[in-house]
């Protein structure tokens, strides 16, 4: 969901990330992980390394086999529209 708003002049946007990264390491070791979700442990170790990104649909079997809060993993940051810079927001 994107949020635009217009701040000292400046539009930015509202952006919400998921960390995928830290999901998948408070899961356990790679090659379990990768088991319980069907997929090869060397997808699950560029994961971690910030290689690659999962899918919606790898993200999703995470959440389902782990039992995962998602809310636990979203992180909030604004970036300027001009710039494109990641800024951390206090929302």
């Amino acid at each position: 969901m994107l949020c635009v708003e217009k701040t000292f002049g400046t539009p930015h946007r509202m952006e919400k990330k998921i960390n995928y990264q830290q999901m998948i390491a408070d899961c356990g070791k790679p090659e379990a992980v990768a088991q319980q979700i069907n997929v090869h442990f060397t997808s699950v170790y560029r994961w971690l390394r910030g290689e690659r990104v999962p899918s919606v649909k790898v993200i999703e079997k995470l959440i389902t086999q782990f039992d995962i809060d998602i809310n636990d993993y979203i992180n909030t940051g604004v970036i300027d529209g001009t710039q494109g810079e990641d800024k951390t927001s206090s929302l």
